[in-house]
């Protein structure tokens, strides 16, 4: 990709509680407005939002370096890579979910409306491994829908509203690793929630609560990640709170010196945590885990082993061998004795062999053996 404008950023790094072998680094220099929506190429890139300049940003890992890939884009908020890699925006000012070229190009409207009626402002947005996308639509800033609810766009084209949540703010969302599960928080409230995905239908059951952010009940919850260890990533405020389900309470928090507004593994390893927080991006390195995007990162569990060079030539089947029948092994009793072989010198006996002679092994025979021979 060719980047057209470099700029140079010195990076320093922050102080983070509850984490001490990891290292939170500033990335740029407050050149931006209000960042969110992360998401990472695959290859040397970060693309994240910059709400109120209404562009896409790009930011280069080897060089270090931020680039405009494409402006006047609606307010974008959440973004995500679907398995071609083309760039799926949620375009809060258009009220629609857009499929675009990394340089910006609009592919196709993936969803606009609900019902007949323009959705709010669509916020965040996951993709399971059939290419399915679930999205949150609160009404931060436009109020069109009579609620505020999160969606699934089966890979067909339908939209069906799996929940509603009256004037609550539904926002960040993301999906398990091993894609049964998915994660919903709601801005205005300290919930983190998970539901059971129907594997076939990619329908929403059985909303449990999965975590509670630390905090008020206006908690400022928005985007979220995983890592391969199914562990969830939740930005709250100016944190980073960290989920393993074992408990309802965070397990480790990563503190940051403004709001964090999002966050998404990345690297060539998928082992740094890019977190977008108000005017700038940060990473988070030395967590020791593998980050996941969707499902469909990870290999396919039990999927077939396909030789990459097969052999052209056809294979003739052959018959079954006949077996052949096993004889039972007899049991041999072993003996005590032992054989001795003596050797005779052939120029002593003129050439003669004299035979073999047979001693028991047990101790009084081998000394009689010993003192007939003059050894003992």
């Amino acid at each position: 990709m060719k980047f057209f404008r470099i700029m140079k950023i010195s990076a320093f790094a922050l102080f983070s509680m509850n984490m001490s072998a990891q290292t939170v680094t500033k990335l740029s220099a407050n050149q931006f407005q209000f960042t969110e929506g992360p998401v990472w190429d695959g290859v040397g890139t970060i693309y994240f939002s910059d709400i109120p300049a209404s562009k896409v940003v790009a930011y280069n890992l080897n060089t270090n370096s931020f680039t405009d890939t494409f402006v006047n884009a609606n307010r974008p908020n959440g973004l995500m890579f679907n398995e071609n890699f083309d760039l799926i925006v949620c375009e809060g000012e258009a009220g629609r979910i857009t499929r675009r070229s990394v340089t910006g190009q609009v592919l196709e409207t993936l969803a606009s409306e609900f019902n007949g009626i323009r959705l709010n402002d669509p916020n965040d947005l996951c993709i399971d491994k059939s290419g399915g996308i679930y999205f949150t639509d609160p009404n931060f800033v436009f109020t069109n829908q009579p609620e505020n609810r999160l969606y699934y766009r089966d890979p067909s084209g339908n939209i069906t509203a799996q929940d509603a949540f009256g004037r609550g703010k539904p926002n960040g969302v993301i999906i398990s690793p091993d894609g049964k599960f998915l994660y919903l928080d709601n801005s205005e409230s300290t919930a983190v929630y998970r539901y059971d995905i129907n594997q076939t239908t990619g329908t929403l059951s059985n909303r449990i609560l999965y975590g509670t952010l630390a905090g008020s009940n206006d908690s400022g919850a928005d985007g979220m990640a995983v890592d391969t260890n199914g562990r969830l990533y939740v930005t709250s405020r100016s944190t980073v709170q960290i989920f393993d389900g074992t408990r309802l309470t965070a397990v480790q928090t990563i503190n940051f010196p403004e709001k964090a507004t999002n966050c998404t593994f990345g690297g060539v390893n998928k082992d740094i945590l890019f977190v977008t927080a108000s005017q700038n991006l940060y990473q988070v390195t030395g967590l020791g885990v593998i980050g996941v995007q969707h499902p469909f990162d990870l290999p396919e569990v039990n999927a077939p082993v396909v030789n990459p060079n097969p052999d052209p030539t056809p294979v003739i089947p052959q018959p079954d061998p006949i077996p052949v029948p096993v004889q039972p092994v007899v049991p041999i009793t072993p003996d005590t004795r032992s054989i001795v072989i003596e050797a005779e010198d052939f120029d002593a006996t003129n050439g003669a062999f004299n035979g073999v002679e047979i001693y028991s092994g047990e101790w009084n025979y081998l000394k009689q053996f010993q003192s007939n021979r003059g050894l003992g």
